[in-house]
């Protein structure tokens, strides 16, 4: 209602799916918009005092009668796929559809009851959250939500986060039902609100595109038994039985979206199918089943179908554990009674029982808990394939495919913007299999343990239903967490949930009003805005932004050189500058004017850009990559007076033999266009394009750390030294490519063949085949061992307890045998996984 009513947000929203036919960067230009049916989106478009609704006649302008059946926008302009409509001479209207006829007008106009009619679209974040700063564990769960109608620049701060609710015993299903009575709600009583972008009052309806949230609680969410189940994903049926997995078959699967895999328990009834994804009507069936066979007290049944599916609901596991009491205590009562009847007064019972029955998140419309909780990057990429890595660098394991898959894998996720869907996910599908084998190659049975690495495959799927990957990152949510602590820290704790709730209100109350927002005024009959002092707070006060989360928007002024203060700006003479030494002559400075050095420079990216900065340039239609060696300003600071002189390098034809990445070197005679720019190049700040990371090829020249430089303490040098890195030449780099920062820039500006990625293994299915014979041995003799090093310790108490009993040497000797063919590598995590699984 705010977001409507209030100028600063008001302005942004989209309600309409987009159709760009080319770069993709927020969610309504991706899939899941269209997802949903004509009717449940943006039903009518306004244009004055004029409401067109779909499904309803319309007039063009030039004179045909259309009827529109959905509302799109296509390269910025708002489109309708119609039908046209002819009229005969007695005033019938006829047109040609495949469809029902519907309605007309449109039934939703009792609803709006002539105000313009929206839909926005909130995805809701859950998760337990810490109730204070201490070490004593005050859990609460709270829920919080973001308008996805919004740009995704927008949503990454505080100020757009809008706060639920939160409980120290509610759980978060038992949230989301109320959640879900206020969705529904709003499709028949449509809240009413102030638009301060149309200046008319307004309606909309709420939908949940989305559930943000970390992998626990998303598996929560989708109604599902967790990462550490047999079926350890929530979205597919990947898993299985441990025989099934450890096949070439299954192990060749969990490196894909989908398993197919079928798996039954007495009979056909659970028997899953193959190679798809999980939906919301097969969970709820599955719910119904297990709660059918609670009420006839086959508590075995009910666990098996649980393990064999991964479906496993913390409200239907209530119940089923209420009627397997019930039952048992009837079956008690009167042991000659028969299952049905038993079965019949539970169900009588149950349909009695007021409350959900299972998930409240599957009765929300268009909404699909296990597909529609993207993979979250934060939680699934940081803190844990690169976690692993990390632990895997610290220990015996090393892997230089693997560290430069996940580089490579992190830069093309953390974008903001997609340039070409289907090269994106067809070079994001090359990635993912490369760490995923890259893992294969270190510890193959790594992906039986985290559900994490079977995880990113179905990245694939959420960006093209969601867009870029970082429009469903939860770290705004994570740090708004710090004000809810707040909010806890300082409540009195008589009525906790309920103090937090009302300071969260005053808070929106407060943000509201100093953003130039609307309210209602009884004593004005109309919607009304603060005094010009109170709307003045929120651009004035940067410590009002930076509480309130909010962040002015930035005006970046490209090809700006920024210089020292006045006083310690002293000018030169052009004949002493470094660019002098290259450039002379008529057409240059003359060596007697004056100039001052500058220490920054603003790129077309906005990036600031120092002094032997590495930069990409364009001058005269003529790119390259060059580092920055000198900035000038004309004394008098005149136009077309600002200088920047840059050294040129050349990309090499192939990449780094070592780290895969392409490599510079210095410009000479024959490098053709880039011939023009040996001694460097002049020219105007306009030619810097964006900053880019590059580092000196010390592998390729064999640079020592011969170098030693005086330490520095407290801001002064001291006597003492270190070795740093001695650069044996200043020709040869290597251009980081594993950088996140202007990673979509430089991927644009470098050529196809030094970006484009390459399968670690082409024949993959043939290389997770060996390693997984190779893990079945390691298994084998890690089972030896310990079967081994358990004789010893039972030999030793015997010997302990019985010191004249004769216990021989074979299990010492056993023991040594095993541990002489020992593999450093093996990790014995199987007997581990099987006791975590049941």
């Amino acid at each position: 209602m705010h977001d409507f009513s209030n100028p600063e947000v008001a302005k942004h929203l989209q309600f309409y799916p987009e159709e760009t036919g080319g770069p993709v960067s927020e969610v309504w230009q991706a899939e899941r918009w269209k997802e949903f049916k004509p009717s449940e989106l943006m039903p009518m478009y306004s244009r004055g005092l004029r409401q067109f609704y779909i499904e309803e006649l319309a007039q063009l302008r030039g004179g045909t009668f259309v009827i529109p059946h959905n509302w799109i926008i296509c390269k910025g302009e708002l489109h309708a796929d119609c039908s046209e409509a002819f009229f005969t001479p007695d005033g019938r209207c006829i047109y040609s559809v495949e469809r029902t006829v519907s309605e007309m007008p449109h039934p939703l106009h009792k609803l709006a009851q002539g105000d313009d009619l929206y839909v926005v679209m909130i995805p809701v974040w859950a998760d337990d959250v810490l109730g204070n700063k201490s070490k004593q564990y005050n859990k609460h769960i709270n829920l919080y939500m973001v308008n996805s109608c919004l740009p995704g620049q927008l949503l990454q701060q505080e100020y757009f986060i809008c706060f639920v609710s939160t409980s120290l015993h509610t759980t978060s299903p038992e949230q989301f039902s109320a959640l879900r009575d206020q969705v529904k709600d709003t499709e028949i009583n449509p809240v009413r609100c102030f638009n301060a972008h149309t200046k008319w009052p307004c309606r909309f309806i709420l939908r949940v595109p989305a559930l943000p949230a970390d992998n626990p609680q998303q598996s929560e969410e989708a109604s599902h038994i967790g990462g550490n189940g047999n079926m350890g994903c929530r979205k597919c049926y990947a898993g299985g039985w441990h025989e099934n997995m450890e096949s070439n078959e299954g192990y060749h699967d969990l490196h894909y979206v989908c398993m197919f895999f079928t798996s039954t328990i007495n009979g056909p009834d659970y028997c899953l199918k193959e190679g798809v994804f999980r939906t919301t009507q097969e969970i709820r069936e599955q719910l119904e089943k297990q709660i059918h066979q609670a009420m006839h007290g086959v508590e075995k049944t009910v666990s098996d179908m649980q393990t064999a599916t991964g479906i496993k609901d913390k409200v239907a596991q209530h119940w089923i554990e209420l009627l397997l009491a019930k039952e048992k205590e009837m079956k008690h009562a009167q042991p000659g009674r028969s299952l049905e009847s038993v079965a019949e007064e539970l169900q009588k019972w149950f349909d009695e029982q007021p409350g959900d029955e299972i998930n409240p998140l599957l009765d929300i419309a268009r909404l699909d808990p296990s597909q529609d909780t993207p993979v979250e990057i934060l939680h699934t990429i940081l803190l844990g394939i690169i976690k692993y890595i990390w632990h895997m660098l610290h220990t015996s394991m090393t892997d230089a495919h693997l560290v430069k898959a996940a580089g490579t894998l992190g830069t093309l996720l953390w974008v903001h913007e997609i340039e070409n869907m289907d090269e994106y996910l067809k070079d994001l599908e090359t990635l993912i299999g490369n760490v995923l084998d890259a893992f294969g190659d270190v510890n193959p049975s790594k992906i039986l343990i985290k559900v994490k690495l079977h995880l990113l495959p179905h990245l694939i799927t959420d960006i093209q239903r969601f867009g870029p990957a970082i429009r469903n990152l939860t770290e705004v949510f994570e740090c708004y967490n710090a004000i809810f602590q707040l909010c806890s820290i300082y409540s009195n704790h008589q009525a906790l949930s309920r103090d937090i709730a009302v300071k969260f209100c005053s808070m929106d109350h407060l943000k509201h009003l100093i953003s130039r927002g609307y309210y209602w005024s009884e004593s004005h009959q109309r919607w009304v805005q603060a005094r010009n002092s109170v709307l003045q707070l929120l651009h004035s006060e940067p410590v009002i932004q930076q509480h309130l989360g909010w962040v002015a928007p930035i005006k970046l002024t490209p090809e700006l050189i920024c210089i020292k203060s006045k006083k310690k700006a002293v000018p030169v003479e052009w004949s002493t500058t470094k660019a002098s030494s290259y450039f002379s002559g008529s057409e240059y400075p003359s060596s007697t004017s004056h100039w001052c050095h500058g220490i920054s420079v603003t790129a077309q990216s906005g990036d600031h850009c120092s002094i032997r900065s590495w930069v990409v340039y364009s001058n005269n239609a003529v790119s390259g990559i060059g580092r920055i060696v000198e900035l000038l300003i004309h004394e008098t600071e005149s136009l077309g007076s600002l200088l920047v002189f840059l050294e040129c390098f050349v990309l090499g034809d192939a990449r780094h033999p070592n780290f895969d990445c392409p490599i510079l070197r210095r410009a000479n005679h024959s490098d053709g266009n880039n011939a023009l720019y040996i001694k460097g190049l002049l020219g105007n700040p306009q030619a810097v394009q964006f900053i880019i990371s590059v580092q000196h090829d010390c592998h390729l020249i064999g640079c020592q750390a011969s170098l030693l430089q005086p330490q520095l303490q407290e801001h002064q040098l001291t006597e003492r030294t270190s070795c740093t890195l001695s650069h044996a030449d200043d020709d040869h780099f290597v251009i980081n490519v594993f950088a996140l920062h202007n990673a979509i820039l430089l991927q644009k500006f470098l050529p196809c063949s030094l970006t484009e990625p390459k399968p670690l293994y082409m024949d993959r299915q043939s290389h997770h085949a060996v390693k997984r014979a190779h893990m079945q041995e390691k298994w084998k003799v890690t089972l030896a061992m310990n079967k081994a090093r358990k004789d010893a310790a039972e030999a030793a108490t015997r010997r302990t307890v019985f010191p004249d009993e004769d216990v021989g040497d074979e299990v010492e000797l056993r023991l040594k045998e095993e541990e002489s063919g020992e593999n450093n590598e093996m990790q014995p995590q199987r007997s581990q996984k099987r006791a975590q699984q049941g």
